[in-house]
This record gives structure tokens, sequence and C-alpha cells, in this order.
């Protein structure tokens, strides 16, 4: 995963996720290391900025992997940007933004 942005924290999610016909994910894997002292927040935007998931504030040491995207998608590859915000614990204040870009796959087998 190529993620480039802010160096205050870290994060980990999958660069392929498998997308369901009901627009669930099950494969998402976003997570919040452990070493960060800080919440993450992760946003999905298509290629034209529209937000397709934003996940609720995740603690360090947990991971989400099953979500919901708040549009259909249409069958096929799609690319999209991830922006991922650090906050902090006991003050809300945010610390960061780092990005990454990943697939979302609607009905095809990435893996061959």
């Amino acid at each position: 995963l190529d993620a480039h942005g802010s160096n205050k924290f870290e994060f980990y999610i999958n660069s392929v996720i498998p997308v369901n016909d009901d627009s669930a994910t099950g494969e998402l894997c976003f997570g919040n290391p452990a070493e960060n002292d800080c919440i993450l927040v992760a946003t999905v935007f298509d290629r034209d900025g529209e937000v397709l998931y934003r996940s609720l504030g995740l603690e360090r040491g947990k991971e989400v992997n099953n979500a919901t995207l708040f549009k259909e998608l249409p069958y096929g590859t799609h690319k999209v940007k991830v922006a991922v915000n650090a906050y902090d614990k006991e003050t809300n204040k945010k610390i960061g933004t780092k990005y990454a870009h990943i697939k979302l796959s609607v009905g095809v087998d990435e893996n061959g």
C-alpha cells in the first residue's frame, strides 16, 4: 500500500477490496495499529470526489473488516482514494491526514 501525507501516524487497509452486489465489503481490513496514540477516521472517495464510505472513529489496536458503501457501484474495478484523518484522543484535534489509492472490485475476481 502506497500511502502519503503526515508522518505522525500509521494505518493499514487492503489494496483491493471485493464488494458484494449489496454494496457490502467483507475484506476492508482498515486498521489503526496499536503503536498509534490517536483515533483514525477513513473516508473513501470515487474519482469524482463523492464519498463512498466513511468509518467511525477507530481506536488504536482496532480494525474494521465489514462496511457498506453509501452508493451502489457498477460491476468492474474502481480506483478510489482513501483519506485517513488522525485525531488526538483527548482533545479530538486533527493531527494529520494520509492518503492511499486502492481498488474496489465489484463482481470481479481480482485474483484470477
